[in-house]
């Protein structure tokens, strides 16, 4: 069988895999071929090879790709932006991706950059453009852009909604 899909003027566009391409996302799609996931364009261009284990779907113009040496940040244009040593990543934003050495988590900018380094037991998911990450000695909220506009001891943050968050203090909660 030969997957492919439909574009915008009815016209079938092979896919080059041997199984369904994922649905597009940000005007790309993954497809494997020979076990190994491939992404294409809209037009049915091959923007990556097929020559990773797996790759998520995009978001913020972002994917991340497994090996077996580690996982890697693709970019829209196809090119890898991130190196494979980390053992897991998680596309937080635009600007802010969340990396696993480890077992510790730290934060990177989509260059590969490194914001936080990989020394905190937690990093949050986004909410309203901030994220809250903790470790056994602070807590910290970080903004998409990456900058700490937050931070105090253990236990003692808590991200709200709308860009507001709770401190605890020696005498009761501070709104921020």
């Amino acid at each position: 069988s030969v997957y492919g899909f439909i574009d915008a003027n009815g016209n079938f566009v092979e896919a080059l895999g041997e199984s369904p391409t994922r649905p597009f996302n940000d005007g790309r799609a993954i497809f494997f071929k020979d076990g190994r996931a491939g992404v294409i364009s809209t037009s049915g261009d091959t923007i990556v090879q097929p020559k990773y284990l797996s790759i998520s779907d995009y978001k913020h113009a972002l994917a991340v790709a497994k090996s077996s040496d580690g996982y890697a940040l693709i970019n829209h244009s196809g090119n890898q932006t991130a190196p494979l040593f980390y053992r897991n990543i998680r596309v937080l934003a635009k600007n802010l991706i969340a990396v696993e050495v480890e077992g510790l988590w730290g934060l990177i900018d989509t260059a590969g950059t490194e914001i936080l380094p990989p020394s905190y037991k937690k990093i949050g998911e986004m909410r309203d453009g901030y994220v809250l990450v903790k470790n056994n000695s602070k807590d910290l909220i970080v903004n998409e852009y990456g900058k700490i506009p937050l931070q105090g001891a253990a236990n003692s943050i808590e991200l709200l909604s709308n860009g507001f968050a709770t401190q605890k203090k020696s005498k009761g909660k501070v709104i921020v």
